[in-house]
């Protein structure tokens, strides 16, 4: 009977710990690393870690809700999910030009920077539109990027309330919105200590 608790708690622990991120921040997430590891096998770029995801960065991602981008979203470090077919057209034109200036085209010059280690993305309820032009030594194009969301970036933790102790930030008043998920989380990890408990006495 004691091995069978204990074999539901480790799954119960398991699932938990696996299920934080939604399908969609998984796949963006999965999405994004395996892009910036292209570049830097191609490029030879050196540091290019895979990044965490950031819950303080997507909280603040989800300030821009919307299609309409405001003008502080310019001083963010931002990268605008798109479909794989953009990603394949952007290593094409790359290929051709060794540019650093099509990254910028794109807009993926921050998530390719290997100084940043964190993202945080907020998932738009519609897909936004926008026009991306490029030009290689041929041709000159314009083509229509449909973005899924915003993603912010950082170099370490975010922490909306400023410094850093010991690698993590300093505790504070919680949002209201972050509230309710921390204590959903909390309310876990209190049950599975008690199942772990309890399997082991």
């Amino acid at each position: 009977m004691k091995i069978h608790l204990c074999i539901g708690v480790f799954l119960i622990l398991f699932v938990g710990l696996n299920s934080s991120l939604s399908s969609e921040t998984e796949e963006i997430l999965d999405s994004v690393n395996n892009f910036r590891k292209t570049f830097a096998d191609l490029t030879g770029v050196k540091g290019m870690s895979k990044l965490k995801y950031d819950r303080n960065l997507q909280l603040k991602a989800s300030r821009y809700s919307t299609c309409d981008k405001p003008d502080d979203l310019k001083n963010q470090s931002t990268y605008f999910p798109s479909d794989q077919s953009v990603i394949d057209e952007f290593f094409e034109v790359f290929n051709q030009t060794k540019s650093d200036e099509i990254k910028k085209k794109f807009g993926f010059d921050n998530v390719l920077n290997p100084g940043f280690t964190h993202i945080g993305c907020y998932h738009y309820k519609k897909q936004c539109s926008e026009t991306v032009m490029y030009s290689t030594e041929y041709f000159t194009k314009m083509r229509v990027v449909d973005t899924k969301g915003v993603c912010l970036l950082s170099i370490g933790p975010y922490c909306p309330h400023g410094s850093v102790e010991n690698g993590m930030c300093k505790m504070k008043e919680l949002a209201t919105k972050s509230q309710s998920s921390s204590s959903k989380k909390h309310t876990f990890s209190f049950s599975v200590i008690v199942l772990v408990f309890s399997c082991l006495v």
